[in-house]
C-alpha cells in the first residue's frame, strides 16, 4: 500500500506547531478541510474526538494523502499511543471514518478517536480545535498556534 488518507483534528493540524504534525506534512499532501460526525473534548495538552450519533455535531479537521503509509503511520501511532501493548493505557484508537469534505464529497479516511474514560468536561463547542486554541489566553503542552 503506497498511499492512504488520514483525517487530523488536533495537534497534527497545519496551524498547530507540533513536530509530529511537521513530519506528517513532509510525507503527505493536504487534500483539504473536512468534518467528521463527532464531539470534541479538551483533554489537557490535546483534544479527543468521540463519534456522535447526532447529525448536528461535527469535528473540523484536515485530510491528508500519506505517502510511505506504513512508515509514517507507525510513527503517528506511537505519538497517539496506539502502539502501546498495554490496552489499559491506550487513550486513542485508529479507525476508518467517513469524512465530509468542504466541496461536498464524502470519503473514507483513518483518524484517531478517543477511547479513554469519558471526559466529564472540556467539551469544545463547534468542534474546531484551532479556533478553540485561539480563544485560550495561553496554550499548554506541545500544542500552540503558529
Amino acid at each position: 500500500m503506497t498511499s492512504e488518507h488520514l483525517f487530523v483534528y488536533g495537534t497534527l493540524l497545519a496551524d498547530v506547531e507540533h513536530p509530529v504534525g511537521a513530519l506528517l506534512r513532509v510525507h503527505a499532501e493536504l487534500i483539504g478541510a473536512g468534518t467528521i460526525q463527532a464531539r470534541l473534548y479538551d483533554l489537557g495538552a490535546y483534544p479527543g474526538a468521540i463519534l456522535s450519533e447526532s447529525p448536528e455535531e461535527f469535528v473540523h479537521g484536515e485530510v491528508y494523502q500519506v505517502r510511505q503509509w506504513e512508515t509514517v503511520i507507525r510513527r503517528i501511532d506511537v505519538y497517539e499511543g496506539c502502539s502501546d501493548k498495554d490496552a489499559e493505557r491506550q487513550q486513542f484508537q485508529r479507525r476508518e471514518v467517513l469524512v465530509n469534505r468542504l466541496d461536498g464529497a464524502g470519503m473514507m479516511a483513518w483518524t484517531y478517536l478517543y477511547i479513554g474514560e469519558y471526559p466529564a468536561g472540556g467539551y469544545i463547542q463547534g468542534g474546531d480545535y484551532g479556533a478553540y486554541l485561539r480563544k485560550l489566553p495561553i496554550t499548554g503542552g506541545f500544542a500552540k498556534l503558529r
